[in-house]
């Protein structure tokens, strides 16, 4: 009897949703919270990699689904690590304006260098682990997520329409200043056909009849994701907000002075004003007597009058 792939289908999509909106949800949560956050997932990073080891000889649909998770928990400390501001790159300020071709991407690797090199270390690490071991599920579930996560950085410097800047929190928010706001780039149609030949590739793999369970259940996992990929880079030119998936997530702090000066997010890159994006406050001058003659100072009732921003809560 041929295996379902439907329920191994539905499991993967909820994985990664909830992770995903756990991730969001503990990064929103301020950054007092961080260390210990971090710390939780530095843990949850340990018994994912001791998970992989032990399902790595285990061939069966169980065994497959347990190497997809531990890779997950893998990535999602890594990417912890990231958003909270840990491990992201010897740059540490935003894009300096003008700069255009390699001189700006140079400066943007350095902003995410030392992220890149981690994530680039646990696949080889993975790599390493699983090597004479006949289930590699994990390893190419992280393998997936390292390809389809850099083409969405790399569509991202290039442009797109929805970079969800909402989703970093004040720390890291100087990398909203590398990201280019754009309709289209040469590379999204590429990335688009590279997602969709992977859904078709494994998707096939699931469906074969001379394949086994465990063959199956792990084409299924990976087709899963490639069409979550798929989706995730859809979404870089659809007006589709974060908090429309995942609206239970808090949105991360962001500092009142990085608002009340406009926290550059260099247009010169975006290639449109910033007045004409919403980046810079507007203030009524009407609210700032009124505030000063509370005792407030200019500078702080500016601060009081920035409009509220979709990011926020209510």
């Amino acid at each position: 009897m041929m295996l379902d792939a439907s329920p191994i289908a539905i499991a993967a999509c909820l994985v990664w949703w909830a992770s995903t909106g756990a991730i969001l949800s503990l990064i929103g949560r301020g950054e007092s919270t961080y260390r210990w956050s971090m710390l939780g997932a530095a843990l949850l990073g340990v018994a994912a990699i001791a998970a992989v080891v032990a399902s790595s000889r285990a061939t069966t649909t169980q065994g497959a689904f347990i190497a997809f998770i531990a890779a997950i928990g893998i990535w999602g400390a890594i990417e912890m690590s990231f958003l909270m501001g840990f491990v992201v790159g010897p740059r540490r300020g935003p894009c300096p304006p003008g700069l255009t071709g390699w001189q700006r991407f140079k400066v943007s690797f350095a902003a995410l260098a030392h992220h890149e090199l981690l994530l680039v270390a646990a696949l080889a690490a993975l790599a390493w682990l699983v090597a004479d071991q006949p289930n590699r599920v994990a390893l190419y579930t992280f393998a997936l997520l390292w390809v389809m996560r850099l083409s969405t950085k790399l569509n991202i410097f290039l442009g797109v329409s929805n970079v969800s800047e909402e989703v970093l929190p004040a720390r890291i928010g100087y990398l909203k200043s590398y990201f280019r706001k754009a309709p289209m780039n040469a590379l999204f149609p590429l990335s688009v056909t590279g997602a969709t030949a992977c859904v078709f590739y494994f998707g096939g793999l699931a469906a074969s009849p001379g394949a086994s369970d465990f063959e199956r259940a792990s084409a299924a996992l990976l087709a899963t994701f490639s069409a979550l990929a798929l989706i995730e880079h859809w979404m870089l030119v659809l007006p589709l907000a974060t908090a429309a998936i995942w609206p239970w997530a808090p949105a991360p702090e962001r500092s009142a002075g990085s608002l009340a000066i406009g926290h550059p997010t260099n247009a010169a890159h975006a290639g449109s004003d910033p007045a004409a994006t919403g980046d810079r406050p507007h203030v009524r001058p009407q609210v700032i007597s009124s505030a000063v003659g509370r005792g407030a100072s200019p500078v702080e009732a500016t601060i009081v009058d920035i409009p509220r921003q979709p990011w926020r809560t209510k």
